[in-house]
């Protein structure tokens, strides 16, 4: 029977190692787009979105572009339909200034040479 609660103690202390860091990582917004499973830890644990991009498909979560210039598809009664995740609007703002033509083949390339610059 002493065998057996030591064995439980030990498990319960484990246990609590590995949760206090998590417990962090999910109030903490991770600083950086990769890996992609902080971010959506972070997004899941705070009850934001995490979809895919319609654009790259890659999934990215509602932290990455709240106050952030927001580039979004809408429908034809200008109603958002989805938000484009953040490598997806740099490539729209960068393809919009220097007046270049914006569909989603431009932006797909466009948006490989910012993932390239990381």
């Amino acid at each position: 029977m002493r065998k057996v609660l030591q064995v439980a103690l030990i498990l319960i202390i484990l246990l609590m190692i590995i949760a206090i860091p998590s417990i962090s990582l999910v109030k903490t917004q991770p600083d950086s787009y990769h890996p992609r499973w902080k971010n959506q830890v972070y997004a899941k644990a705070n009850h934001l979105e995490w979809s895919a991009c319609p654009i790259c498909k890659e999934n990215f979560g509602g932290h990455e572009v709240m106050g952030k210039a927001r580039v979004a598809i809408v429908d034809s009664n200008n109603e958002v339909v989805s938000d484009l995740c953040s490598r997806c609007i740099l490539a729209v703002m960068d393809l919009e200034k220097n007046k270049e033509l914006i569909d989603s083949t431009s932006i797909i390339g466009r948006r490989a040479y910012f993932v390239e610059k990381e």
